[in-house]
């Protein structure tokens, strides 16, 4: 008997959005603004588009000796590093033709719903890593627990896992299982999928440690980056994050 009500309190546990309050998890909206210019004909003249979109993930804090963070997914933010087609309504414009340049491409970013504005980026496309910097007033509104850089934990083949992220248009995050199916040195996968809006979500282990970070998912596995990854980088923003008046975009190649 007691057996069957403790799988009862379990699967109502993992059937339900966590309590946001108890999880250094928010959500991570990115608004990017593409300028197109397209070249005239002999009977047209130049014009210039612009055109909006909203993408939206997950993201953690996660506090070291210099401060506390957000990290999250670097595509969560800046999009696809190449745009092949953008539009608007009945404007569409493919970039690979020659009349089509792009002029600029920006982005702003909002944390949770509290619409915060990073004061510091920093942008690691090819690890798909972006960790954000708050100012001290916005840390004061988020009140969000946090994860700390000296208890991380390695993953290991077949280890159970938990992942939170925000799918769809949840307002709280939610939480799944699943197990380490394979492990390289920068990455990791387990055996299960995980739909849009989990990008940028923590992968903790059993004592809720935080093992790494959701990349991008396939039909059946989703790819982590590792903690050695996030910790790596996190050693090395002391130098480069100092906080700005203006939102400030830190690329590293």
């Amino acid at each position: 008997m007691k057996r069957q009500i403790f799988i009862l309190y379990a699967i109502l546990f993992l059937s339900f959005p966590a309590d946001a309050s108890q999880l250094p998890v928010v959500r991570v909206f990115g608004e990017i603004t593409y300028e197109v210019q397209l070249a005239g004909g002999f009977f047209s003249r130049n014009r210039s588009y612009e055109f909006k979109s909203v993408t939206q993930g997950s993201g953690f804090v996660l506090t070291t000796r210099n401060g506390p963070y957000i990290v999250t997914a670097a595509h969560v933010l800046a999009g696809p590093a190449y745009l092949a087609v953008v539009g608007d309504g009945d404007v569409i414009v493919d970039l690979s033709s020659p009349r089509a340049t792009l002029t600029s491409q920006s982005f702003r970013v909002r944390v949770s719903e509290l619409s915060l504005r990073p004061v510091s980026i920093f942008l690691d496309r090819d690890r798909d890593v972006a960790i954000l910097a708050l100012s001290s007033d916005d840390w004061r509104q988020l009140r969000t627990p946090s994860f700390r850089l000296w208890q991380l934990s390695p993953s290991t083949i077949r280890s159970q896992v938990t992942i939170y992220g925000f799918p769809g248009q949840a307002s709280a995050p939610t939480l799944h299982t699943a197990r380490v199916a394979d492990i390289q040195r920068d990455f990791f996968s387990v055996d299960q999928s995980f739909g849009p809006g989990f990008s940028g979500g923590p992968v903790v282990d059993a004592r809720n440690r935080l093992m790494g970070m959701v990349s991008r998912s396939t039909e059946t596995h989703t790819r982590a980056v590792s903690q050695t990854v996030i910790e790596d980088i996190m050693r090395d923003l002391s130098s480069k994050m100092s906080p700005l008046t203006e939102p400030h975009v830190i690329y590293i190649e």
